[in-house]
């Protein structure tokens, strides 16, 4: 009877989390296809490198610390240990603002020593920071919230941002549009839902209680394998994008992202689901509750290939049709990578479920591993094929490994009999 109910609760709560996806993807579109149309495509390429260099850093500086807090807040309410709960909150909050601060130092430097790579003016660079600060401390804000199993009021502040990003942008395109004004936009998009999230997180569920040095430790420890694989799928994500900059250019960038961006579409639908199942595994993994996660795997799965195996045919069979008509003429010369990355965000979508499993189950060097070695193969492939097939060559080794990564997952999945 309980696992009926638990099948309800993802059916259900992944149908809202998915109605919420998908209108803030639209709403995504609307801010591209607004931004795309008031700069030229060379500045669209640096403002993606820039907004890839925030997701990097946060990926790569904050040291796995909101997904850790997710976790072990999940993990601990599912032994029922309040303490814990509290000190979980109480610690990472504290472990999250002196990482925010390492990281600005490092990021000031790294624009001193090198400011041709990012080709942004000082206060654009400025702008830039703010936006690193802000998403991460929503990102924390964030992971509080997913870890009491209520991720449909994270989708919905993400819903949020997605709505406002193409609203702060009209207002500044009527004042004239320039990339400082692009950044601004984003900027003052990203503030509001930070501040939701923050008062939620803090109303609902308090700022915690006592600093506990030995459940640092366990943060980090669960952490840092973490940071390894948010950074390997950073560059499982931008790599190529770096690539293409150095070897083809920021007119070739900008064609690739839009066309990497309408293939991630994809991705809502996998996210959207995996989202509620990530909390539920975990409190399961907590009841030692192995029976329950394997019918709640396998309905998933099925559930997961039902959904988007049809959109994986019509994005292949109507790709430049679905460029042209969301964005312009211009973009449409991204087709063909576009019908290759669709296949490569299946592979990855599926990959996540089986990489959800085993972080929920407590093995994230285990995950590390295996993003780790798909980012070595992406990184080798993009660096020998981008000179040789231009974006084109980007997107087969995306695919390379994105289908390495669900290949070695599944193996390790199989391994924990579930």
């Amino acid at each position: 009877m309980e696992i009926e109910n638990l099948n309800k609760v993802i059916a259900k709560m992944g149908l809202f989390i998915l109605t919420l996806s998908i209108a803030g993807k639209a709403a995504g579109y609307l801010f591209n296809v607004l931004l795309i149309k008031s700069i030229t495509v060379e500045a669209y390429g640096i403002f993606s490198l820039a907004w890839g260099v925030v997701a990097f850093s946060m990926a790569f500086l904050l040291l796995g610390i909101p997904e850790a807090v997710s976790r072990f807040v999940a993990f601990y309410r599912g032994e029922e240990n309040k303490d814990k709960v509290n000190s979980t909150i109480r610690t990472g909050g504290i472990l999250n603002i002196c990482l925010i601060c390492i990281s600005l130092i490092i990021l000031s430097l790294l624009y001193l020593f090198f400011p041709e790579f990012l080709s942004l003016k000082g206060s654009e660079f400025l702008l830039v920071c703010v936006l690193f600060c802000l998403r991460s401390t929503e990102i924390f804000f964030n992971s509080v919230i997913y870890g009491f199993r209520k991720p449909h009021i994270t989708q919905a502040i993400r819903f949020i941002l997605e709505i406002l990003k193409p609203i702060s942008l009209f207002v500044v395109i009527l004042f004239g549009i320039s990339l400082f004004g692009a950044i601004f936009a984003l900027v003052v998009a990203v503030a509001i839902p930070t501040l939701i999230s923050a008062i939620y997180a803090i109303r609902k569920f308090g700022l915690g209680r006592n600093f506990d040095l030995n459940l640092a430790k366990k943060l980090f420890k669960f952490g840092i394998p973490m940071t390894a694989t948010s950074t390997a799928n950073n560059f499982l994500g931008w790599a190529d994008m770096f690539m293409i900059r150095m070897f083809v250019g920021f007119s070739a960038l900008g064609v690739y992202y839009i066309a990497n961006l309408t293939a991630a579409v994809m991705l809502v639908f996998f996210s959207a689901f995996i989202s509620i199942y990530n909390p539920i595994i975990t409190e399961l993994f907590g009841k030692k509750d192995t029976k329950q996660i394997s019918h709640l795997t396998t309905h998933l799965l099925k559930l997961l290939f039902l959904i988007c195996m049809p959109i994986l045919i019509i994005f292949v069979v109507f790709a430049k049709d679905i460029l042209t008509i969301l964005f312009t003429e211009e973009y449409a010369a991204g087709a063909l990578a576009f019908q290759i990355m669709a296949f490569s965000m299946f592979f990855y979508g599926i990959s996540n479920l089986f990489t959800t499993i085993l972080n929920s189950s407590g093995n994230p060097r285990k995950v590390s591993i295996i993003v780790i070695v798909a980012s070595f193969v992406n990184v080798c492939a993009n660096y020998v094929l981008i000179p040789l097939y231009g974006i084109e060559g980007a997107a087969i080794a995306t695919v390379f490994s994105s289908l390495l990564m669900l290949i070695l997952s599944y193996f390790e999945v199989k391994k924990l009999n579930i």
